[in-house]
């Protein structure tokens, strides 16, 4: 009986370490050389969400979606770097959080300079907001 109950918090033990390091490894997946399920521009996406949230959260959320766009503002915050981009909606904004991999372009970038972007779309509060972002370099830097 002893034995077995052993046997049992060895496994949980074993079930519980496996579950946490799924959770808590963060290794961010490389979306630079895939295929985006969307691709808008600045003013498409904001609007979309102000139309219909619903329907863009249902639409957009947790895809990988390439969108085009002017640097409002470059942002270095807590060893992360994002770009806003511009909208026509004076509120809203499209939050980009880059990949860390991404921080040696900004050296490259300015405000009101046209960028494309791919990254995964996490919905909308005040802004859209999308992480683990990549920059095109094909097409910002022509």
């Amino acid at each position: 009986m002893i034995f077995k109950k052993k046997i049992l918090y060895l496994f949980i033990l074993i079930l519980s370490i496996g579950v946490f390091v799924l959770i808590f490894s963060n290794k961010e997946k490389n979306y630079a050389n895939t295929k985006p399920s969307f691709v808008v521009n600045s003013n498409e996406l904001i609007n979309a969400y102000i139309q219909d949230e619903e329907k863009a959260n249902a639409l957009y959320t947790d895809k990988l979606i390439e969108i085009s766009g002017t640097i409002k503002k470059i942002n270095y915050l807590n060893q992360k770097s994002s770009i806003i981009l511009n909208s026509d909606f004076n509120d809203s904004g499209i939050i980009c959080e880059l990949n860390n991999s991404e921080s040696s372009k900004l050296s490259k970038l300015s405000k009101n300079r046209k960028v494309i972007v791919k990254g995964i779309c996490k919905g909308f509060l005040k802004d859209v907001v999308l992480l683990n972002c990549y920059l095109d370099t094909i097409k910002t830097y022509e």
